[in-house]
């Protein structure tokens, strides 16, 4: 049945009341909610990092010093277990899938063993300059209408090893990508960029670290 206009038009009305009261009812809010935590600091002696396999690097950056010291300073404050550092000689990048290779390396202590391979890669091009900066006028007007950059890509495959068992109680594949206007820009500057960009993933599945999640409260 077809509603005259004069009554479509009220009921329009009602629905666009009812609405607006709605979202006037309707308070966002921002709730920092904690997830659960894998690394139990009273169930661990200490946290061992035993190096990452470097599958690619860019020219002398060494890849695997520079994510050893990352983690070492990182984990810190989170882990609330001693930290140490003992490197192994690796038989190739499928040591990270022998269960016996990281019993041995863990000595059987009641610890973590935290490995992995890695691989950095560099690539440089030229973009075309915006229209903005090609108006520019004075000593930073670009002399070509191209600009040289360089970016950087990080793939990181992480296990936390039970030492005790040589098995991996969490392993995940990192894949992060960061662009710079400098060519100049060195490896290993990128590498600690990138992995500020892995870390709240990372932190959050192992310790349960807090995420930020939108939520609507309604109020009367």
């Amino acid at each position: 049945m077809r509603l005259p206009r004069k009554n479509s038009l009220i009921l329009l009305c009602a629905i666009l009341g009812s609405t607006a009261c709605l979202q006037d009812k309707a308070v966002r809010v921002s709730l920092e909610v904690p997830g659960p935590a894998l690394v139990k600091p009273e169930e661990i002696e200490s946290v061992l990092l035993t190096g990452f396999f470097p599958e690619k690097t860019v020219g002398d950056c060494d890849l695997n010093a520079l994510l050893v010291r990352y983690f070492q300073d990182a984990l810190r404050s989170l882990a609330k277990a001693p930290i140490e550092s003992a490197p192994v000689v690796w038989d190739g990048p499928d040591s990270l899938n022998n269960r016996d290779f990281w019993k041995k390396a863990g000595a059987g202590r009641k610890r973590l063993l935290l490995a992995g391979k890695a691989s950095l890669t560099q690539e440089s091009f030229k973009a075309l300059v915006g229209n903005e900066s090609r108006d520019v006028d004075g000593p930073f007007r670009p002399t070509t209408p191209w600009s040289e950059r360089k970016s950087f890509a990080l793939k990181l495959d992480l296990a936390v090893i039970k030492a005790e068992t040589g098995e991996p109680v969490f392993r995940n594949l990192y894949q992060e990508t960061i662009l710079f206007d400098n060519v100049k820009q060195t490896a290993d500057f990128a590498v600690y960029d990138l992995l500020d960009k892995i870390r709240p993933k990372l932190f959050r599945s192992l310790f349960g670290s807090e995420r930020a999640l939108e939520r609507y409260l309604l109020t009367k």
